[in-house]
């Protein structure tokens, strides 16, 4: 580290002198901290003040390097072996989201209450910030092991309640009446994978007909087509226990007979023959229930309603875990605890009928 004596450009002029900082990590820039006063004895404090906070570690030069920027690069270089669904969830958090309200600030200026005050905005919208705040936590963090900062502004943030997302989740009655709507169209394929086989929509639009085992009703999980910014990637099943085989309702047999292809082609390719794009075939879900009046759900919400049959019909949460790929039951019976809770009522009632009080 080198530093420049208090010297005057000028006779009779203001002392000057500066203490040399490492290289900005982001920009390569060399870096120097000036000091500018009358007295040289000043410049000279000021100086040794500045060394000191350097050699501890906890001095952070105040430059015009953005979040904005900043975040630019992170994504670049810290999230290179993400998932490529991962970084484009990431992008599109801090595109939509972190940059409109703190993407002009500079870096090392950002307070916990700038960060306070953006995840109570956010929460009065409506919209839940807990991918927010994992980015930001993240992205602060590798910015204090760059000397960009000293300390995660997220750390003294307190974060706003959550209100969770509730499924809706269609009736016996509502699923049937969907299923007549869409009756001897292609539709018919990804309600019943969905919502009898519990699918999820990457799933249905990876399976292949050589994953169709129509002799035994077994259908084999053994990848999923999931849509990035760069198109569509086929990748393993989410998780070990989501690489899975199950026995499927011998009555929905005949609708798979239908289309039945051959060997690798899809189930419910495009018609070039390629993987769907899942979340297009999300809008068009969205208003194909537009279009016959029935509620509103998500396609996710198919495979909420497998469970919630399963769970409702006494199906042990293990075989359900099982089913759905959940790596424990406990994860079912969390997501699912409505359901649950409904049996230990019934179950609770049945034991009433035991009691004989008078």
């Amino acid at each position: 580290m080198a530093s420049k004596n208090p010297f005057q450009r000028t006779q009779g002029g203001p002392w000057i002198g500066y203490v040399e900082l490492k290289k900005d990590p982001i920009t390569g820039e060399r870096k120097r901290e000036w000091f500018r006063d009358v007295k040289r004895k000043v410049v000279v404090r000021q100086m040794n003040a500045c060394k000191a906070k350097v050699d501890s570690g906890d001095f952070i030069k105040s430059n015009k390097l953005t979040l904005e920027s900043y975040l630019k690069t992170w994504l670049e270089v810290y999230c290179i072996t993400k998932a490529p669904m991962t970084i484009d969830g990431y992008t599109s958090h801090i595109k939509k989201h972190i940059i409109p309200s703190l993407g002009k600030m500079i870096l090392s200026k950002i307070k916990p209450i700038h960060v306070q005050e953006f995840y109570n905005k956010q929460t009065e919208k409506g919209i839940n910030i807990r991918q927010q705040h994992a980015i930001l936590r993240k992205a602060f963090n590798d910015a204090i092991s760059n000397e960009l900062l000293t300390r995660n502004p997220c750390s003294f943030v307190i974060l706003p309640e959550q209100k969770e997302y509730e499924s809706n989740i269609y009736t016996e009655e509502e699923y049937n009446k969907l299923l007549k709507c869409i009756k001897g169209t292609k539709d018919e394929l990804v309600i019943v994978l969905g919502g009898m086989c519990g699918l999820r929509r990457s799933e249905i639009m990876g399976l292949r007909w050589s994953d169709v085992d129509l002799d035994n009703n077994i259908i084999h999980v053994r990848q999923a087509a999931v849509p990035t910014s760069k198109g569509i990637i086929i990748k393993k099943p989410k998780n070990k226990t989501s690489f899975r085989s199950f026995i499927f309702p011998s009555d929905i047999k005949n609708i798979l007979k239908k289309y039945q292809g051959i060997g690798d082609a899809y189930v419910f390719p495009k018609q070039d023959g390629t993987p769907e794009n899942g979340g297009n075939y999300s809008h068009r879900f969205k208003n194909l229930l537009k279009k016959h009046g029935l509620p509103h759900i998500r396609l996710h919400d198919l495979r909420h309603f497998t469970a919630t049959m399963l769970l409702g019909h006494g199906v042990d949460s293990k075989i359900v875990a099982d089913f759905l790929g959940h790596s424990t039951p406990q994860i079912t019976q969390k997501i699912y605890q409505h359901v649950t809770s409904k049996m230990q009522q019934e179950a609770a009632d049945k034991l009433n009928k035991v009691l004989k009080l008078s």
